[in-house]
């Protein structure tokens, strides 16, 4: 399999090197969605799914290429994600791993996050670009919804026998679970349905890297004009396929979704409901007979046992914040398994945990500040008289909030946190498109709509 591998992304290098620029990351948008990331091969002792190979071509492609209307300039918040990997390998450093080791490990997620913010970030800062990117990205999405769809009611998937050539995990029982599936009772199931999990091998990451993508589907009816009726049924299907995959961090994000659409047309409100929410928050804290985010979890939880693991993590975690505030644990259990569902392993599902234990509390605050600011300039953006401009801002504002808070849900990995990256690249080449664009790059033969 690591042949065949190595086959795809070839060809897709090859596609990403003749296509024109602004396209060429599209490439990496389908291979997310349609090549299992589990699928890998070996090169000088890293681990490369299609998707890595495929980024550093497109990153390649915009240093070749020569194009007169992107003028990138650097930022602060472009300051803020380099200095974030050089803390984390400093702490993995000071922690239990060598400098080597270290460096092996982040090299992994420099190229799953790093290149693909930068390699999206400095082709789309014209925003016309993004509106013709858009469109493309719908109709990449619609069949990987469909699948999901046709999974959560089948219980079968194109992509079961692919799990058995998984690189990590157990093989072994990779291959037990295909065969579960074919004889059509592998699939977890809730509410009557089974939880679809498409290419990636998780719902989580297959529901929520659809879900991120609904804002900008939605916006695209603005300007789609007599073809508007596309991308509503574009969002629908989407949001379906999302839907399909059963999971609580998955309808966090859609809750979100759905609600800031809503309130696009009553920004002046935000601020109001914003503190309302804080008050509700405080009010929990101090008059029930249980932290806030124990309450919240159950309310939006599909599983009340997962919520309650959730909970018990960020207690526990608190708790024991004087051990690991520096530099974290590493890249090891910190052994809360038992103390919070009796396994010997620790579920650590929260993302903003995950980062404290690993890395110290001071890289899970950089993260937060470079978050923060992002929300802050897309705010601000989406309050410009530019309709265009405004709308995909709000749009990039809903996508991120919505990942931010499911990261309470889930540690993202795999493909979900690659759609991560390129969601907040999009979000800051928005930001600063007017003033880094000079000119429209020549896109008309390639309208899809």
């Amino acid at each position: 399999m690591e042949l065949v591998t190595i086959l795809v992304a070839v060809v897709c290098v090859l596609f990403v090197l003749c296509l024109p620029l602004w396209i060429s990351p599209l490439i990496y948008i389908i291979v997310l969605f349609y090549y299992p990331d589990y699928l890998r091969f070996i090169v000088a002792g890293l681990t490369f799914p299609v998707s890595r190979v495929v980024i550093l071509a497109v990153l390649l492609k915009f240093f070749l290429t020569k194009q007169k209307f992107i003028v990138f300039k650097w930022r602060f918040i472009d300051t803020i994600f380099v200095i974030g990997e050089i803390v984390f390998l400093i702490s993995l450093t000071f922690t239990h791993r060598s400098f080597e080791e270290a460096l092996k490990y982040r090299l992994g997620f420099v190229l799953d996050t790093t290149i693909p913010y930068f390699a999206f970030r400095n082709i789309y800062v014209q925003k016309n670009l993004f509106l013709h990117s858009l469109k493309w990205i719908g109709i990449i999405l619609l069949p990987a919804a469909l699948l999901g769809i046709y999974e959560t009611t089948q219980n079968h998937s194109p992509y079961d026998g692919l799990l058995k050539y998984r690189f990590y995990s157990d093989r072994a029982l990779a291959a037990k679970h295909f065969e579960d599936r074919v004889k059509g009772h592998g699939g977890e199931e809730r509410f009557g349905l089974y939880r679809a999990q498409g290419p990636h091998g998780h719902p989580l990451v297959y529901g929520l890297s659809l879900t991120v993508f609904l804002p900008f589907l939605w916006r695209l009816r603005k300007f789609l004009y007599k073809k508007r009726g596309y991308a509503i049924l574009f969002f629908c299907v989407i949001l379906l396929g999302s839907m399909s995959s059963l999971s609580s961090g998955t309808l966090i994000g859609i809750i979100i979704v759905i609600a800031g659409l809503l309130v696009e047309s009553l920004k002046k409100w935000f601020k109001a409901v914003l503190i309302l929410l804080i008050s509700a928050m405080v009010f929990l804290q101090f008059y029930s007979n249980r932290p806030f985010y124990h309450v919240f979890g159950e309310w939006l939880a599909l599983d009340p046992w997962t919520a309650y693991a959730r909970a018990r993590l960020i207690d526990i975690a608190i708790e024991r914040i004087g051990e690991y505030w520096l530099f974290g644990y590493g890249l090891v259990d910190p052994g809360w398994g038992r103390e919070i569902t009796g396994l010997d392993y620790t579920d650590v599902c929260v993302y903003y945990i995950y980062m404290a234990i690993t890395y110290g509390v001071f890289a899970m605050g950089l993260y937060l500040w470079s978050m923060g600011l992002i929300l802050y300039k897309l705010y601000k953006t989406s309050k410009l008289s530019d309709k265009l401009r405004s709308g995909i801002a709000w749009a990039c504002f809903v996508s991120v909030l919505a990942i931010l808070m499911a990261h309470f849900s889930v540690t993202p990995f795999g493909a979900l946190i690659k759609v991560h990256f390129v969601v907040y690249a999009l979000s800051v080449g928005i930001i600063y498109a007017e003033k880094n664009g000079k000119e429209s790059p020549p896109i008309t033969r390639y309208r899809c709509c």
